[in-house]
């Protein structure tokens, strides 16, 4: 009304339904109260309706985080968890992984211990110490190019041209079986969080996913901007070394996403996406390389849901 207080004993004779202008029948009609905490009753009584409950999906981003970054939201969520949820409210934890898809810890519940406990250890077991390398496989990716320092050009400045040439097509080419890769690990993205989806449209009432991570970089959806260099290619007839996707986009990543977001919507289920990248400046060294490409593509997934996009804070509370 017009004190802010909600009006109370309406009817469905008091609501009028349109579709695309069109007056349409309303078959059915449920008030729902939040307000009468008498409704949930211990046994035998009516119990509260589904939809008066919040449900609240805490998925962790295990493959498009930072260990860091990942560490920084389990604090958050827990303190979400402890102090944020109401007595109805039920939460559930997942996490998801490229290689793994999306895990759920903890189904549906209002036991604060258990959803805590797996926020708190993300189902990970320990059982060794990954850090040995008996076999030295492993190596130290700063000591790359330290041979070379100090070597200079060739005299010949033909020859020197000839190599410049050759080293930026060889970069294209590696940039773009590199983007192939990503796009591979975003498209297993959408694969698994269109299963989840499908999984939540068994649960009444509307879902809200609070999924914590930095994203991926935006570009492979809806490209970037083309470069000068990129522009001399065009004009002297050098498409070939003009990756398309990277200018345009990739369209099939693009109906995959679109497909993953429309199942999210059918399943009342609402995405809203904490970049828990942080506060980062793109030169910083620290920060990820899709510091803030990233939160882009969060925007893409979390927008298409109705759900919003919280960024730019080091010291987020979900």
């Amino acid at each position: 009304d017009r004190d802010g207080k909600p009006i109370r004993g309406l009817k469905a004779s008091d609501f009028e339904l349109y579709d695309d202008g069109k007056r349409q029948e309303i078959v059915a009609f449920d008030a729902i109260d939040l307000a009468q905490k008498g409704r949930e009753t211990s046994g035998g009584g009516e119990s509260l309706h589904p939809a008066a409950r919040r449900h609240f999906l805490i998925l962790f981003d295990l493959s498009f985080a930072r260990p860091a970054a990942v560490i920084a939201a389990q604090r958050a969520a827990k303190q979400f968890v402890l102090n944020g949820m109401a007595e109805r409210d039920f939460a559930a934890v997942g996490t998801f992984s490229v290689e793994k898809g999306v895990r759920l810890l903890v189904t549906f519940s209002s036991d604060r211990v258990q959803i805590a406990r797996a926020v708190d250890t993300l189902g990970i077991t320990i059982t060794e110490d990954l850090s040995k390398d008996p076999l030295a496989f492993a190596f130290d990716i700063s000591l790359i190019g330290a041979t070379s320092r100090g070597q200079g050009i060739p005299e010949k400045e033909g020859r020197a041209a000839g190599i410049i040439d050759s080293l930026q097509t060889l970069s294209q080419l590696s940039k773009a079986r590199i983007d192939e890769y990503a796009r591979g690990r975003v498209a297993q993205l959408t694969s698994s969080f269109s299963a989840l989806a499908r999984t939540l449209d068994a649960v009444q009432g509307r879902k809200d996913v609070i999924y914590l991570s930095e994203g991926f970089e935006s570009r492979l959806l809806v490209g970037t901007r083309d470069t000068e260099q990129e522009r001399d290619w065009i004009v002297s007839g050098e498409q070939w070394k003009v990756d398309g996707e990277k200018r345009f986009g990739n369209s099939h990543l693009q109906q995959q996403v679109n497909f993953m977001t429309n199942l999210f919507r059918r399943s009342d289920c609402v995405v809203h996406a904490v970049d828990i990248a942080g506060l980062a400046a793109e030169s910083d060294p620290a920060s990820p390389v899709t510091a803030v490409r990233g939160e882009n593509a969060l925007f893409e997934i979390a927008n298409a849901t109705g759900g919003e996009v919280l960024r730019n804070d080091n010291d987020f509370v979900v």
